[in-house]
């Protein structure tokens, strides 16, 4: 089952330039998203892996199998524009394309983001410490700013509250181990 997107998009024509950047970087988001399904901290299409480019943002595609990424599951967020994700590539970007793309803006020490789905992490009693106040939503534009105080009150890691984690780094990485790292202490007893 694919996953539905809410944001407005457009798609735009790719280019040698694109298939590059895409080869250049495949490994590292296949690697990444193999770990984050290795260790449970997301399953199948939930989540998504994010980095920022000098051309955009390279994303993995809504409904793509987090561990199991091909070149065609990642898209290239070329611009934002009047809340219109304009993109690259052979399938629409994540249904977390508006999110990401304002906490890019927010956080412009960030190079990399990563959405997962541990359900340990999420509904851990202890962990709520690391929660955002309200439910953010999938798809919409405007859902930054409700994450952005948790994400730097916590070092760049956040739940989302009720709709897994997030974690921001300077690559992805640094997300991944913010993410790992947590995991860790939701299993702490």
């Amino acid at each position: 089952i694919l996953s539905r997107t809410r944001y407005d998009s457009e798609q735009v024509e790719r280019t040698s330039s694109f298939d590059k950047l895409v080869d250049k970087n495949y490994a590292e988001f296949r690697n990444i998203g193999q770990e984050l399904v290795d260790i449970d901290l997301t399953r199948g299409t939930a989540g998504c892996l994010s980095k920022k480019v000098n051309e955009g943002i390279l994303v993995s595609t809504s409904g793509s199998q987090v561990g199991s990424l091909s070149k065609q599951d990642i898209s290239l967020i070329t611009k934002v524009e009047n809340e219109k994700i304009h993109w690259m590539g052979y399938k629409k970007p994540s249904s977390e394309s508006p999110l990401l793309s304002e906490l890019y803006q927010n956080f412009s020490e960030a190079n990399a983001i990563l959405h997962s789905h541990c359900p340990r992490i999420t509904y851990d009693s202890k962990m709520q410490k690391y929660s955002t106040p309200n439910y953010v939503r999938a798809g919409c534009f405007g859902e930054g700013k409700k994450i952005a105080r948790t994400i730097s009150n916590n070092g760049g890691f956040a739940i989302l509250r009720l709709h897994g984690e997030l974690a921001v780094g300077i690559s992805l990485q640094d997300a991944y181990q913010k993410l790992k790292t947590r995991m860790e202490e939701a299993h702490e007893r």
